[in-house]
C-alpha cells in the first residue's frame, strides 16, 4: 500500500520492487487520492476507510494463501 501525497511513497514502492526481485509475491496498490497516514483517521470521511477494508481485504487473502501453500508443503 502506498498514498500518492506521502513523503514515503518511493522508498515504500522501492521496497516492494526488491522483495518481488527476491522472488516473494508482492501486491502493491497505489491510493491516488490519499495522504500519509490516512489509516490513522479512518473516522474522518469515507475513502479511508474504504481503503483500510480493501487493505485488510487483501491481507485476509494473502494470509489464506500462505496457509494452503505451507499446508500443501508439508504435506508434499
Amino acid at each position: 500500500m502506498s498514498a500518492c501525497f506521502d513523503p514515503l511513497r518511493d522508498e515504500g514502492e522501492l521496497l516492494a520492487a526488491r522483495i518481488a526481485a527476491g522472488g516473494v509475491p508482492v501486491v502493491l496498490r497505489r491510493f491516488d487520492d490519499l495522504y500519509h497516514g490516512f489509516a490513522n483517521a479512518v473516522g474522518i470521511g469515507r475513502r479511508g476507510r474504504e481503503a483500510m477494508l480493501e487493505i485488510a481485504g487483501a491481507l485476509r487473502v494473502g494470509v489464506a494463501l500462505g496457509r494452503v501453500t505451507r499446508t500443501s508443503r508439508v504435506r508434499a
